[in-house]
């Protein structure tokens, strides 16, 4: 489930199906029952900003993006069925109302709210949960210290590999860049994650850094231009998903 909505959470365009289906609601309820899309609204910010359910979420899916993806992901579902009513309901025709069906189930895979479909997300999942298990196969192998990895692959290590020492997890990550979380972990540390974002052009400076905390694995988003060897690293593996280096 983690890796089906990681393959799906770098396109927005569920949004816009739901902000579409939003109106159409909005436009049909508008002069008999506008208490109806209110309510549907204040559902919607209830349900996203309640600190007790990100909470909730947060020790289900502990990289940020997966749970703020699920809470995205569920309103979209709830809203556009009710819309699709409406339309039909406002059909001329029934090949009208068919067309409308059919068109809505086109416009639900491309934008990826059925577990993957967009940008062939299921075969994109497939790759992911492959990736991720050839890392931990890199892992066992070598058996490191401590292990500083891309976020992407933090809920896979410690579900399949709980015993690796990882520089930095749920925390960093679950609050990103939040102030309360510096004196915890110290600027340094926070530079460090804001390299990992961008390895292609800061791999030198995360693993010089990574090697000062004592990491001597560092597992970073693939690139193209990534390094093979230097003075005190080398590229142990690339799985097309990720690069692993292992720190001398």
């Amino acid at each position: 489930m983690l890796t089906m909505f990681e393959a799906v959470k770098e396109s927005g365009s569920y949004l816009i199906l739901m902000l579409a289906a939003l109106y159409i609601l909005y436009r049909v309820h508008a002069e008999k029952n506008q208490w109806y899309i209110y309510y549907a609204l204040l559902c919607l910010i209830l349900v996203c900003a309640n600190p007790a359910l990100v909470w909730i979420l947060s020790k289900v899916f502990p990289v940020l993006g997966t749970y703020v993806t699920f809470l995205s992901f569920v309103p979209t579902l709830l809203f556009i069925p009710f819309a699709v009513a409406e339309l039909t309901d406002k059909a001329k025709s029934a090949r009208q109302a068919a067309g409308i069906l059919v068109l809505t189930a086109l416009l639900i895979g491309l934008a990826g709210n059925l577990f993957g479909l967009y940008q062939n997300g299921d075969n994109k999942a497939i790759q992911y949960g492959e990736s991720q298990a050839e890392v931990v196969e890199v892992i066992k192998e070598q058996q490191p210290e401590m292990v500083l990895a891309d976020e992407t692959v933090l809920p896979f290590l410690r579900t399949k590999a709980p015993e690796t020492v990882l520089l930095y997890g749920r925390d960093l990550y679950q609050h990103g860049m939040d102030l309360g979380i510096i004196d915890l972990y110290g600027e340094e540390l926070l530079d460090l994650y804001e390299a990992m974002k961008n390895p292609k052009d800061t791999i030198d400076d995360i693993l010089s850094m990574a090697d000062i905390y004592g990491c001597d694995m560092v597992i970073v988003k693939r690139f193209e231009t990534a390094p093979a060897k230097s003075g005190h690293y080398t590229k142990l593996t690339d799985n097309g998903q990720y690069i692993v280096y292992m720190i001398q």
